[in-house]
C-alpha cells in the first residue's frame, strides 16, 4: 500500500498481507509516534482488520508460518 493506494480491504486475519502493505503500516506508526510529516497510523476502536497494528501483527504471523513451513520441509529433506 502506498499513499496513493486506498486502505486494503481484508476480510479475515488469514488474508495475505504484502510486504508493501506491512512496510506502509509500520511507517505510518513511526510517523505517528515521532510526529513526522506524512500519513499517520490507522487505528480504530473497536479494532479493524485494516488497522496498522493489526496489519503488522498479521504480517509477522504470516511470515512465521512461512518460515515454519520452510524449516519443516528442510528437516524432512535432511532426513531423506
Amino acid at each position: 500500500m502506498t499513499a496513493d493506494r486506498p486502505h486494503p480491504i481484508r476480510k479475515s486475519h488469514d488474508d495475505t498481507v504484502s510486504h508493501e502493505d506491512a512496510m506502509a503500516a509500520a511507517l505510518r506508526l513511526i510517523n505517528s509516534h515521532f510526529h513526522n510529516p506524512g500519513q499517520h497510523a490507522r487505528a480504530r476502536i473497536p479494532a479493524d482488520l485494516g488497522d496498522d497494528d493489526i496489519v503488522i501483527h498479521d504480517y509477522i504471523r504470516q511470515q512465521q508460518e512461512k518460515d515454519d513451513r520452510h524449516q519443516r520441509a528442510a528437516a524432512a529433506q535432511a532426513r531423506g
